[in-house]
């Protein structure tokens, strides 16, 4: 419920060094709890979080979590039986703005690894995003290791990648997000008339907007000419 700091080091068991090394982070055998009002950061892909209790956490904004490039490791200590991890993302639907930690809501893992003789359940104990809407985990790989078994309970993971080398009970809870369409505008998968519709509804300067498609900082005709060169 407070605040930890933590040393980056230059490999595990050693201290002192200019950045984290792979299997640098947190090992915790039993349970990690974390309270609303805690932190959670290892912005580095190389940083990660090995739990064999529960992964509990009521951490409720995501300007105080970022794991989006490290790795959750649940599981991998003996005897500890299944156990329950916490849906925390705002669902965004199937999309990459999921994974985007600057989103409002979002709470995306970098990978999700479900280790070898673990029995994980997810469950949603707390309001981590918006109360009242439904929570997900969005995560850039899940993996479920040889041994290992994953229960959705009916909540979803949408992830880049699936390697899936165990037991999944509720793989249809599993969405792979696909990668955006160039040229598609609005998002519905289709490069069409549709978009270029939203290129003239944004017509002019617009730093950002669906309609610059070719990223100039303007919809203008050369994004009418982008869509039509990936017309679908």
């Amino acid at each position: 419920n407070g605040t930890i700091l933590g040393e980056v080091d230059s490999g595990p068991g050693l201290r002192g060094g200019d950045g984290p090394e792979a299997g640098d982070g947190l090992k915790v055998e039993g349970s990690y709890n974390a309270g609303s009002g805690a932190s959670l950061f290892m912005p580095h892909e190389n940083w990660s979080m090995t739990v064999g209790g529960n992964y509990n956490v009521a951490i409720n904004d995501s300007l105080r979590f970022d794991m989006s490039e490290a790795t959750l490791n649940l599981g991998g200590y003996a005897e500890q039986g299944a156990t329950t991890c916490e849906v925390m993302s705002l669902d965004l639907g199937m999309t990459e703005d999921g994974l985007d930690q600057s989103m409002s809501g979002a709470f995306p893992v970098g990978n999700f690894n479900i280790k070898s003789g673990a029995t994980v359940e997810l469950v949603d104990n707390h309001v981590n995003s918006v109360e009242g809407l439904s929570e997900v985990i969005y995560t850039e790989r899940l993996i479920v290791e040889a041994g290992a078994e994953l229960r959705t309970n009916g909540y979803i993971i949408y992830a880049s990648e699936v390697d899936n080398q165990g037991t999944i009970v509720g793989e249809d809870d599993i969405v792979i997000i696909d990668p955006a369409v160039p040229g598609d505008a609005n998002g519905d998968g289709i490069v069409g008339i549709l978009d270029v519709l939203v290129v003239i509804a944004d017509w002019g300067p617009c730093d950002g907007c669906a309609g610059d498609q070719n990223g100039d900082g303007q919809a203008s005709i050369l994004d009418v000419l982008f869509i039509i060169a990936n017309w679908s």
